[in-house]
This record gives structure tokens, sequence and C-alpha cells, in this order.
């Protein structure tokens, strides 16, 4: 996967058609869905990933970001939609495979294995480094930012790097649960946090392959849960692609893990 230069301008248009389509009659007879219905089949024309209208539909920050914009300034609806263009190519990551052959009799399990691990060695790769990096820098933030919006501090950070199988298809089977898919034969970085109070709850943040691996894009999960539950709540996703400048993406990233963190705390379990 390689960076689309034109995706801010992309994400602008976008905006623009929602927001013109919206205000030619708004909120009747689904304006917006019919909007970004459009919306979505014009970016799957330029080769990005559609929008998820559904989802988008019921989320009240798509309603917040409508309403804040204008003809003149479509800034906010902007920002959204170019966030949820990221996640809809991060669920395409976390589901492309190899293509079967022309002969589906031959496609074994076997052969399927074989094709994945050929996919993943041939895969460009984000340097190890720069996604510890990035996680290190989210932990820290998230620290801070957990203590300041709802008065509850953490415990040390737990870092890990887990080399033993099991210990990574236990993160990727946490992670595929709350629906996203992390690939448990590549590297991966979790750092976790006990929250104060003995509620029992942790906040993590993993980082690993997306998907299968296959793709060279890495993910980075936030999760706020009970300690060890697999499948608790939902897991936010952040998606990083080779090539991409670094500090470009720790921009996007620092942007992302605030709305992940408000998402969470707004319907996670340590709502009041």
């Amino acid at each position: 996967m390689q960076p689309r230069r034109s995706r801010p301008t992309r994400s602008r248009g976008t905006a623009q058609l929602v927001g013109s389509l919206s205000r030619a009659q708004p909120f009747i007879a689904g304006n917006e869905r019919i909007a970004l219905i459009v919306a979505s089949r014009c970016l799957r024309a330029e080769g990005l990933p559609g929008l998820s209208v559904e989802d988008i539909e019921r989320d009240p920050a798509f309603a917040d970001a409508l309403i804040a914009a204008t003809a003149e300034d479509c800034g906010p609806l902007a920002r959204y939609l170019r966030d949820a263009i990221w996640d809809a190519a991060l669920a395409w990551t976390e589901w492309l495979g190899p293509p079967p052959p022309a002969d589906p009799a031959r496609w074994t399990l076997e052969a399927e294995h074989r094709a994945l691990e050929a996919a993943r060695r041939q895969a460009p790769r984000i340097p190890t480094s720069e996604l510890d990096e990035l996680v290190a820098g989210g932990a820290g933030r998230l620290a801070r930012a957990m203590t300041a919006r709802i008065g509850v501090g953490l415990g040390p950070a737990e870092r890990s790097a887990p080399g033993d199988p099991a210990q990574r298809l236990a993160l990727a089977v946490a992670g595929a649960r709350r629906g996203r898919r992390i690939c448990p034969h590549e590297p991966m970085i979790a750092v976790r946090f006990a929250v104060d109070g003995g509620l029992g709850i942790e906040v993590s943040l993993v980082g690993g392959a997306a998907g299968h691996g296959v793709t060279g894009a890495s993910a980075i999960h936030l999760a706020v849960a009970p300690r060890d539950a697999i499948g608790a709540g939902s897991a936010p996703g952040f998606l990083a692609i080779p090539g991409e400048p670094a500090e470009a993406r720790a921009a996007r990233f620092d942007g992302w893990l605030d709305r992940a963190l408000g998402h969470l705390l707004d319907g996670g379990p340590l709502r009041l």
C-alpha cells in the first residue's frame, strides 16, 4: 500500500458533496444516506475505499460535523470523512489475502498457507522501531489524557513484544473479537495500563501487522476493557502504511488517539 497524495483533496471534495446534498433538503427523505452512497461510489472510482454508510449515519460525530460544516467552510466534515476513509482502508487491509488460483480445486489449506507466507515475505514493512516509537508515544499521551478527562489514574505501563506464538495468538483473538484483525504470525507490540481504583479494568495499545499481514500495513488498536477479557467492548483502529513520512504518520496518530479515546470513554466500561 502506498499513500495517495490526493487523499486530503478527495476528503474535502467528498465533504462538499455530502454537505451540498444535505443542505438541499436537510434531514428529510434520507438526503444524508444518498449523499454518502454517491460519495462512496466516487471514492471507489478513484481507487479509494468506499464509506461504511450505515455506520456513519448512526455516528453522532457525523451529525455534529455535518451541522458544523458550511458552504464556505466544510473543514469539520472534511476531517470527519478523511478519518472515515482511513477506517475503511484499515477494514480492507484486515480482510485482504492472496488471490486464489484459477482452478479452485487446487486451492488447499496448505496452498493457502504457503501463499500467505510468500505474500508476507514480499510485503514492504514499516520499521519495527518506528512502530514501537509510535506506540510508546501514544501510551504516554494516553495516560495523561485519561487522568485529565475522567480523573482516574493509570498504573505503570506494562510493555511487551510477545515472542511466544500463543501470546501473539491471544492478542490476535482478542482483537478479532473486538472487530479488529491483526496477524499473529508477525511481530507485535503491546502496552497495557491497569486503571487505578481496583476496578479490574485495563487500557491497552496493541500494534502489529494488519489482517493477514500481506499488505505491509500495520494496525494499532486501542481498547478499554476488563483485564484479560477476550472480546469485551470495541477497539478503534489506526492504519499505518509503508512509505508515509514518520512525522505525518505521528501527527495523524495523535489526532486519531484523541478521537478513539473519546469514543471508548463515551461508550466503554468506564462510563459512569
